[in-house]
């Protein structure tokens, strides 16, 4: 009784009503998103459902993991990608606006289209009492831990180096780096972490990120 829900927990009516809510404020806003159409399967009329327009295009995680795409254009992409989303962070740090987050933004979620655009879909994850810095990490922690498991390990650098020049908000990886390393018990989740190293190799922990993407040093 009482307990906040995140909404990937709710009825898959107030799931559906939040992503419509999402879709409709990201497009008012100017940013890349699907638009809703008129459900064309009234039979299913009784059962929850969100439908869009198709886009045309590839999966983030299909551009980065197919041979076919250079290292120069995975770069470019990975950096537009993370200017994209440090603008929209501007914004919603700006307006305290929970709503121009993507929480789930694992790599299948982001949309490369044919038209060079970069569409976010899937908005089936929220928690809204959670502070905009908290929601900005959230988003950025689930993109570069798929995204890294997507690419070679060999080719990982091209995508820390693209976050550390594209996204200015630092006060993000320190949030990031307080909740990893100020979690109590760590040396459970370092075990946890050698153990899932020690069963697959090519696997990407949150020590892994943090250790490759280390905090700006201000100046007096």
């Amino acid at each position: 009784m009482g307990v906040r829900q995140p909404v990937e927990y709710q009825s898959p009516g107030q799931r559906k009503s939040f992503e419509e809510e999402t879709l409709r404020r990201w497009k008012e806003k100017g940013y890349a998103v699907p638009e809703i159409l008129t459900s064309p399967f009234p039979e299913l009329s009784a059962l929850p459902h969100l439908s869009t327009t198709f886009l045309e295009g590839s999966t983030l995680r299909e551009c980065l993991t197919t041979s076919r795409l250079s290292l120069e254009y995975k770069n470019n992409l990975l950096s537009s990608l993370f200017k994209e989303i440090a603008r929209r962070h501007d914004q919603a740090f700006m307006e305290n606006d929970r709503w121009l987050f993507h929480i789930d933004a694992n790599t299948r979620n982001i949309i490369c289209t044919d038209s060079d655009r970069i569409c976010h879909v899937d908005f089936e994850m929220g928690r809204h009492w959670e502070s905009t810095i908290a929601c900005a990490a959230r988003e950025i922690l689930k993109l570069l831990s798929t995204a890294a498991g997507d690419m070679k390990p060999p080719e990982r650098t091209i995508l820390y180096q693209a976050f550390q020049g594209a996204y200015p908000h630092e006060e993000v990886n320190r949030f990031i780096r307080k909740s990893v390393y100020g979690r109590p018990l760590q040396g459970i989740h370092r075990w946890r972490n050698k153990r899932k190293k020690e069963k697959n190799p090519r696997a990407v922990t949150v020590y892994d990120i943090l250790d490759q993407i280390p905090l700006r040093v201000t100046l007096p």
